[in-house]
């Protein structure tokens, strides 16, 4: 169920070999791909961020370091059907989200089993 997405663009054709390989560690496209991507204004990382939240925290890190090499990104994040642009803080607003949601359910679990 791909609701809840999150997409990258960088906007910065000339200098896209000096981010090439952070992208590729995200996912292993070729940089035939990666290049073709930038030109044609496509995302070069997507991440579905509630079905897999691991890899959103593996995403910040890498947009992170993108951001102090000095990438222009655009972030776009999509969450059923709407789409609108977001920051590297509001990725760190939705990780910290989903560990406190997680907390939550382990308190709520322990009580749960402790009561039987």
């Amino acid at each position: 169920m791909d609701k809840s997405k999150l997409h990258v663009k960088l906007d910065d054709v000339e200098n896209i070999t000096k981010y090439i390989p952070l992208i590729r560690s995200y996912n292993r496209h070729s940089i035939s791909e990666i290049k073709m991507n930038v030109k044609n204004k496509n995302p070069v990382m997507t991440c579905n961020y509630i079905e897999e939240p691991e890899e959103m925290s593996r995403l910040y890190s890498i947009l992170k370091k993108l951001e102090r090499e000095g990438a222009n990104l655009e972030i776009e994040q999509e969450l059923y059907g709407i789409e609108r642009i977001v920051n590297l803080s509001t990725i760190a607003n939705l990780i910290e989200r989903d560990e406190i949601i997680s907390q939550q359910i382990q308190e709520y679990d322990d009580r749960i089993l402790d009561e039987d």
